[in-house]
């Protein structure tokens, strides 16, 4: 009886499992990297903030020596790559909670939504950037 019920505990385990990885694809993947590179700019962001040196994460080396104000521009961008990294975060989030759990109800304009979002947020960011740039750099 107890060698049975065993059996059955782990087969469902198996189960379970089976569903897990068949939700588990591509897309999957890119959220969860969304999410890794949401925390990544969150850090670089804050890491730049406290030490005074940009991030080469949003301008290269090389034109990081023409910024004049490193100061002015960190400060212009700090809360703009913030708020960039918490909607990349989120919209990373949203999708494997999408894709591990199916059944949400209005997932699907949701996730519309969510790109739509996500696509806005990331014209914005990157358009404040190359303003930045173009205000700090000699």
């Amino acid at each position: 009886m107890r060698e049975e019920r065993k059996r059955n505990i782990i087969s469902e385990a198996k189960e379970k499992g089976r569903e897990l990885m068949e939700n588990f694809n591509m897309l999957t993947l890119f959220d969860i990297l969304l999410v890794i590179f949401g925390a990544y700019m969150l850090f670089s962001g804050q890491r730049m903030k406290n030490s005074g040196k940009i991030s080469t994460l949003i301008v290269p080396e090389s034109e990081i020596q023409k910024i004049g104000n490193k100061k002015d521009f960190i400060k212009e961008v700090y809360g703009k790559m913030m708020v960039f990294a918490g909607i990349i975060m989120l919209y990373g989030a949203f999708g494997i909670l999408t894709d591990f759990i199916p059944n949400i109800p209005g997932a699907a304009m949701g996730n519309i939504i969510g790109v739509i979002i996500f696509f806005v947020a990331m014209v914005w960011f990157f358009r404040s950037l190359i303003n930045a740039k173009k205000k700090y750099m000699y």
